[in-house]
This record gives structure tokens, C-alpha cells and sequence, in this order.
């Protein structure tokens, strides 16, 4: 292994373990001035996921943990890392996201990739790839789905879907009503 490969494995592992010990400030500061920070969600975003925006700095990388933090459960997070991938200044972390929405206990679970590059010390690239349906999903369910939220869920998922699935999920009629199925983990 190049020093390279090594600078860049060691930096991305401590990444991981500050994410990990939810120190934010200490995340951001791994990164670099300017960065190519892409999310795998549509360009628009979605309402209800309020961290997922363009960012381009390191003072905005722990504004998007901390508001990660704010719309979950710290203590349920599962989330775990497979493999470390590095090749020169480029890593890839592949693993599986395990978390919990606040106000409703929504749980998710995403598969992910995450591509990071380092340059001269700092990340410069964080480009990470999941399952945005599912976490939307998750999120959306964290809250009562009235109005025109229900209208964009049932419209992009279909009555008959959410309806089998809460169906299965042994949901009583009564109580359908509203909720959005979502995958969920077990411990």
C-alpha cells in the first residue's frame, strides 16, 4: 500500500469514527474550504428531509450532521460500515444506514456508498449514494400525512401498494389511515 492509499484509509476511518462520536465540529473540520459534496436525491430536494440541500463549504458539513442528528434517534442509529475501498486519494465506504426518525420512531434502513476524495490532508469530495425513497418514506411517516403530503405520497406510491402493506403489516382498517409503509430493521 502507497502512502497515498494510507493517508487516505486513515483519514476516511477517522471521518467514520467523528461521525460516528457525533462530533460535528470535528467532522467539518476533516474537510477542505471548497467541496464536491453530492447527495443522491433528486436536485429539488424533498420537504420532508430538510438536510438534503447543495453544499459547497466546510461550515455547511456540520450544519448537515447537526440537522441529521436533530431528526433522529442518536442511540438507535445501527448503522454500519462493510468495506473500506481505496485506490490513491479516492476511498469508497460501502455499508448499510440503521435509523430511527424522531417524533414517530419511524425506522429505515438504506444501503449506501459513500465516494470520498483527500487531497493535501482535507476531504475535497463527499458524494454519498442510498436509498432516498426509503429514507423520504421514513421521514414522511414521522409526521401525520394530511393534505396535499398524503396526495404526493399516494401519488407517487399508489393507494393499492400502501394499502397491501398495511394490510400485512396486520394494521386494522381503522388505523391504515396515514400511514406510509417503510422498511424497517430488527436488533
Amino acid at each position: 500500500m502507497t502512502n497515498e492509499m494510507q493517508n487516505t484509509r486513515d483519514i476516511v476511518q477517522e471521518l467514520l469514527r467523528r461521525i460516528a462520536g457525533r462530533d460535528h465540529d470535528g467532522v467539518a473540520g476533516m474537510f477542505a474550504e471548497q467541496i464536491d459534496w453530492r447527495l443522491s436525491w433528486p436536485a429539488e430536494g424533498h420537504s420532508e428531509v430538510p438536510w438534503i440541500r447543495p453544499r459547497s463549504t466546510r461550515a455547511e458539513v456540520a450544519e448537515h450532521f447537526r440537522a441529521l442528528d436533530a431528526h433522529h434517534v442518536p442511540e438507535l442509529n445501527g448503522t454500519s460500515v462493510a468495506r473500506i475501498l481505496v485506490d490513491g486519494a479516492d476511498a469508497v465506504v460501502l455499508g448499510e444506514i440503521v435509523q430511527t426518525v424522531r417524533g414517530g420512531g419511524a425506522a429505515y434502513t438504506s444501503p449506501f456508498a459513500l465516494h470520498l476524495t483527500v487531497e493535501d490532508g482535507f476531504i475535497t469530495r463527499y458524494h454519498i449514494f442510498e436509498d432516498s425513497l426509503t429514507v423520504a418514506r421514513a421521514l414522511s411517516a414521522a409526521s401525520p400525512l394530511t393534505g396535499s403530503r398524503r396526495s404526493r405520497l399516494v401519488s407517487a406510491h399508489g393507494h393499492g401498494v400502501q394499502e397491501r402493506v398495511q394490510a400485512a403489516a396486520g394494521l386494522p382498517a381503522a388505523e391504515r389511515a396515514g400511514v406510509v409503509p417503510i422498511t424497517t430493521h430488527r436488533r
